[in-house]
């Protein structure tokens, strides 16, 4: 979810607020237990490749602010994307005024190490939630060009705030019911496990790698694979894309079918849903349907049964908006006219 920077700025205050505050705020029961859990979707990735994480959560109590940093090794990896998974969170990384923060008590060096921060702080009236393994950020780190050898992508529990050490941006508060009472940091819970939460991920030249032109775009964290189609059908899709050391199974070449990508002894890599620009009713082609589905939802909202990819397929040009100029791009494909 994308905040202002003014609103970002305010959120992580009242989050550092604690630390100038009375020992009082961590004063939650021991019996109050938080779980952090990180995973991959692959544990092997090419130079250039992507690999995409899932931090959730648990707890037995009302969650009021939460702040989860994750930490890479910044000379093997670059963070590509990042998407809090919950309403009123946001995610912090170093084009962030507030980035340094997420290094707070860590004992990280940021000349070696990136990171990714998740933190929620619930405004006042707000209804919150206890968590069971709930995803809460997910985020693609791309494995540098040059490359090779294992690193490990990790929480570190040094970052726990604690009473000792307030600063640190791990930290999960309590609230004693399910609405919020007011815009700051409840009492800390310092009883926080992290469940797996290292992650190692060999980088490695050997690994499955998928070869695209400028025609196709790929969203690690909502894993859509998605082309723009040179014609009216869009036939093979191996004329859209390879993959190296490897190979891709389809379920169909229209929108929402899943593209399957294996390894070199065929076992499964990573999935994607497809998604053809233009194809909105998921036949594999660029028609007359299609666009005047488009034209209907532009002018009354509607939007056809069954597809639950029509904006992505809809916004032929990726503007994140569907209007009359995909139409335009849309009428343009569907008479062959490139």
């Amino acid at each position: 979810m994308k905040l202002s920077k003014k609103a970002l700025t305010l959120i992580l205050a009242l989050v550092i607020a604690v630390g100038a505050l009375t020992v009082g705020l961590f004063a939650a029961s021991n019996s109050d237990r938080a779980t952090v859990k990180l995973a991959a979707d692959k544990t092997e990735v090419a130079p250039g490749g992507t690999v995409t994480f899932t931090v959730k959560i648990t707890t037995d109590f009302y969650a009021s602010t939460v702040g989860i940093p994750v930490y890479y090794d910044a000379s093997k990896f670059t963070l590509s994307s990042a998407s809090a998974l919950i309403d009123g969170a946001v995610t912090v990384d170093s084009s962030s005024s507030e980035y340094t923060r997420l290094f707070a008590n860590s004992g990280l060096s940021q000349e070696k190490y990136g990171a990714v921060g998740f933190v929620y702080v619930a405004r006042k009236d707000a209804a919150l939630s206890k968590y069971s393994d709930t995803a809460v950020l997910r985020f693609a780190l791309t494995a540098k060009a040059d490359v090779s050898g294992s690193s490990y992508v990790f929480c570190n529990p040094k970052s726990l705030k604690k009473s000792a050490s307030p600063e640190g941006m791990l930290y999960f508060g309590k609230n004693s019911s399910g609405t919020a009472v007011t815009d700051s940091l409840a009492e800390v819970v310092e009883n926080v496990t992290l469940s797996g939460t290292t992650v190692s991920v060999n980088i490695s030249a050997t690994a499955p790698y998928i070869s695209k032109g400028d025609s196709v775009e790929i969203d690690e964290i909502n894993r859509l694979l998605s082309i723009v189609p040179s014609s009216p059908s869009v036939g093979s899709l191996s004329g859209y894309f390879t993959v190296k050391n490897g190979s891709f199974l389809s379920s169909g070449n229209g929108t929402g079918d899943t593209v399957t990508v294996k390894d070199g002894k065929g076992a499964v890599y990573s999935e994607y849903t497809l998604i053809v620009k233009g194809d909105v009713n998921g036949d594999g082609q660029c028609t007359i349907e299609d666009y005047s589905a488009v034209k209907l939802n532009i002018a009354y909202g509607t939007e056809p049964d069954g597809n639950a990819y029509f904006s992505q397929s809809a916004d032929f040009n990726s503007d994140t908006a569907v209007d009359a100029f995909d139409m335009f791009y849309i009428d343009k494909t569907m008479n062959g006219i490139n």
